[in-house]
């Protein structure tokens, strides 16, 4: 990975002691708020404008896999990020619930048609309700 990557994924990754003022994409504070809240796993199916949430899961996790041995990004990868693209927002949906069942704090990202299409089939709409 390039060195701006790197910082940008450590400034994900990084928490602070004092709250401050920063200038990000809708995107990024979604991904930042997600960190924040604790949350072990990413499931998504790509499409824009989610894509970049999705880019920026699968960049921290591959960067906690490999770059967390290195004792400078020790602190970084003590919770690791589980992430994994979906065949299909349905898919996606039941995989974080799954992983919301075993007592983790799972994130589901898709694009906005992709909502709409699990929300309006019949078995989906149990999970959800089971969900909330």
């Amino acid at each position: 990975m390039n060195t701006a990557i790197n910082q940008k994924i450590t400034r994900f990754l990084t928490s602070f002691e004092e709250p401050h003022e920063v200038c990000v994409t809708g995107n990024e504070a979604i991904v930042r708020g997600a960190l924040e809240a604790g949350v072990g796993g990413v499931f998504s199916y790509p499409g824009t404008p989610s894509t970049e949430i999705s880019e920026a899961f699968s960049s921290i996790s591959r960067f906690q896999l490999k770059q967390g041995k290195q004792p400078e990004y020790a602190g970084l990868a003590s919770s690791p990020v589980y992430f994994e693209y979906s065949v299909n927002e349905k898919v996606a949906l039941e995989k974080a619930i799954a992983f919301a069942i075993g007592e983790r704090a799972a994130l589901c990202c898709m694009k906005n048609v992709g909502l709409m299409i699990v929300h309006v089939r019949p078995d989906s709409r149990r999970y959800v309700s089971a969900a909330t």
